[in-house]
């Protein structure tokens, strides 16, 4: 009788163990942003408990070609909630600061390589999630081993399994810090931090150009195809590290045909210099980022200017931008008839460009109209016989 009841003491309590919240493990990564060298700011692993409870993550180990990190004592992750493990502190999410950690073993990588992984193991070195990304899936990094050791007691060797285990997740892309990696239905996606990205993107961006006219900053964009495009975002930054949300731009969504916007931002701090970039997002949530542009609230005395230098019978036109624009120049007759197209692209920001005429022109009267994104010039030419 004393044996049964036991029995039944001890199956309760390995119950209550076995059920307790702290020990139902359902730990996986969610999103992989590479970055580029250590202490790199855009560098994130976000972990995310998929349970319906709480967990202890104490101990577990993450590891990366770069660095080996032991998850301090004392840290646990409630149900749906994510964990960021990151260089600086994180405000949105629990989170990991390498920059401050007493658990982080930093490693010394020598070969150049194109590409990078993770491995999370739980507290008793079983493998919960891995995922590598090169060009190609004979990478030059795995397998690896290697060893973490915070004191005497605290050590600990590894191995890390080859390329072409089934443990890994994979995918082929070149080595970008600009890349994050994230996971869908259980389905790896990449998308982007502040980098076009060449995967499917929600849009292709064409020109992106900006400036301060009258109190206000200019924006324009243009995009040569769009997928599924949900939204543009338009961001601020000072530093070119933080930026800041200023709008949302609703896109064409679908298109393979030259689309153009813009956006003016107000108000403007007369003086400041900032950069500004456009986020073009889908209805998956991935983004292909612009190139930031960097403008100057202030007024420029001159912001396009054209002279024409006389040159025999033929002729060299001078002109100035103060801004990156969309610029076309004609040549007219005196009649106002439209000759010869002489130039119809960007011209890049404070520098002086040169055309010459190739063409033998008559003796006779002739224009030289220049059109910018904002304003019409012209200058009057003469040919003598």
């Amino acid at each position: 009788m004393m044996q049964r009841v036991f029995f039944l003491l001890l199956v309760i309590v390995l119950s209550g163990y076995l059920c307790n919240p702290l020990f139902a493990q359902e730990i996986s990564v969610i999103r992989y942003t590479p970055g580029f060298v250590k202490n790199d700011k855009r560098h994130k692993i976000e972990l995310i408990n998929s349970g319906n409870s709480v967990s202890d993550i104490s101990g577990y180990i993450l590891i990366t070609r770069d660095y080996i990190v032991k998850i301090p004592k004392g840290t646990f992750i409630g149900s749906k909630e994510i964990f960021t493990i990151a260089y600086g502190k994180e405000t949105k999410s629990k989170s990991l600061d390498l920059l401050n950690c007493q658990t982080l073993f930093n490693r010394i990588y020598s070969k150049k390589v194109e590409g990078n992984y993770f491995i999370l193991y739980d507290n008793k070195m079983k493998i919960l999630d891995a995922f590598y990304y090169s060009f190609l899936r004979d990478v030059p990094f795995l397998p690896d081993s290697g060893f973490f050791a915070l004191n005497e007691k605290d050590f600990l060797s590894f191995y890390i399994p080859s390329g072409n285990a089934k443990v890994w997740a994979y995918y082929s892309i070149g080595d970008d810090p600009a890349i994050s990696f994230i996971r869908l239905n259980n389905q790896w996606q990449i998308t982007s931090i502040n980098r076009y990205s060449k995967l499917n993107p929600p849009a292709k961006f064409g020109e992106f150009t900006g400036r301060f006219n009258e109190g206000q900053i200019i924006l324009k964009w243009s995009t040569t195809e769009e997928n599924n495009c949900k939204r543009f975002i338009i961001e601020k930054s000072y530093d070119l590290e933080k930026f800041v949300l200023l709008d949302q731009v609703e896109p064409a969504v679908n298109s393979k045909t030259r689309k153009t916007y813009t956006y003016y931002c107000l108000p403007v701090k007369k003086g400041e210099t900032a950069f500004y970039r456009i986020s073009a997002e889908d209805i998956f949530g991935n983004q292909g980022t612009s190139k930031p542009v960097e403008i100057k609230a202030s007024e420029i005395p001159v912001e396009f200017s054209i002279d024409v230098l006389p040159d025999d019978k033929q002729g060299i036109i001078k002109f100035y931008s103060a801004y990156s624009q969309k610029t076309t120049i004609k040549l007219l007759s005196g009649t106002m008839k439209t000759l010869y197209t002489l130039f119809d692209d960007m011209v890049n920001a404070e520098s002086e460009n040169l055309i010459r005429i190739t063409k033998v022109l008559e003796a006779g009267k002739y224009y030289v109209v220049a059109e910018t994104e904002g304003k019409r010039f012209w200058k009057p030419m003469e040919v003598q016989p």
